[in-house]
């Protein structure tokens, strides 16, 4: 048929008459499938009159090189033109689906996103199990070491070999700490040789106390910066051991530092 005839029978069929000779006829033929298909080769329902439309949207899928736009635009004309030329088009009865393969791998994401958040949360919730596990283990370590009785006969004898130094002359009860307390005491520990001059205890000494601590007991009760009561625990040991030698800026910057930390009323960010 000549192009005038398709045509024709283009506008007859409801078809867009526009485009080459072998264009209108693959129109008309895909036209002509569609009316008279009884049953898509996926089982859907059968076209008919009644359910079929005047017009319908047309999708071609090719490739072209990515470059820039003019030559990309140039590049999709030319291969859009090749497919209605060569290949032979086909209608599907499926919903419309555009792929996009590099995106395949983003298809799972949003469920394994879920699942890291719930890990996440978990971990979180044991993270904070186990730090309230712990705080409560110290705390129970804290008072089991400030209960133990041999303990404390150790700390009397720590107190009790340094106001040996300072005062010659011992009373019997000191002489009895000493006895009692036959573990050597490596070092100071301030909170529990505070522990000894609370309440009916039988530690009056509090100068020797403060000599080694450079506070007096009740002020030690209430401390809690542990990086700060270390401080005052290796000053106790340095002026303990008589044989260290010390050099005497030791002592000056230990003064400073107690000032500086009495001046902040205690407070644990007082270094900041």
């Amino acid at each position: 048929p000549k192009v005038p005839d398709l045509q024709g029978l283009c506008k007859e069929q409801r078809v867009d008459s526009s485009g080459t000779k072998n264009v209108m006829i693959e129109r008309l033929n895909t036209r002509s499938l569609s009316k008279s298909t009884t049953l898509s080769s996926k089982g859907k329902e059968p076209a008919s009159p009644e359910n079929l439309e005047d017009t319908c949207g047309a999708i071609i899928v090719t490739t072209t090189k990515i470059t820039n736009e003019p030559e990309m635009i140039e590049g999709v004309e030319q291969a859009l033109k090749d497919v209605l030329l060569q290949e032979e088009l086909y209608i599907e009865h499926e919903p419309l689906t555009v792929g996009n393969q590099r995106g395949i791998s983003l298809i799972h994401l949003p469920r394994e996103m879920a699942i890291v958040k719930t890990e996440l949360a978990d971990t979180k919730m044991h993270a904070a199990a186990l730090a309230k596990r712990v705080f409560s283990l110290e705390n129970q370590v804290k008072d089991l070491t400030l209960s133990s009785v041999e303990y404390k006969k150790i700390r009397h004898r720590f107190l009790t070999l340094y106001g040996e130094i300072t005062t010659p002359e011992l009373t019997p009860l000191a002489r009895k700490q000493i006895k009692e307390g036959n573990a050597a005491a490596h070092g100071g520990d301030a909170k529990t040789d505070a522990e000894l001059y609370r309440g009916g205890n039988e530690r009056k000494d509090v100068k020797i106390f403060s000599e080694l601590y450079g506070f007096i007991p009740q002020v030690v009760w209430v401390l809690t910066h542990m990086e700060s009561i270390n401080v005052l625990n290796l000053h106790a040991g340095i002026k303990a051991d008589q044989r260290e030698q010390i050099n005497p800026k030791f002592y000056e910057v230990f003064e400073k530092f107690t000032d500086a930390w009495m001046s902040s009323s205690f407070s644990n960010n007082y270094l900041h």
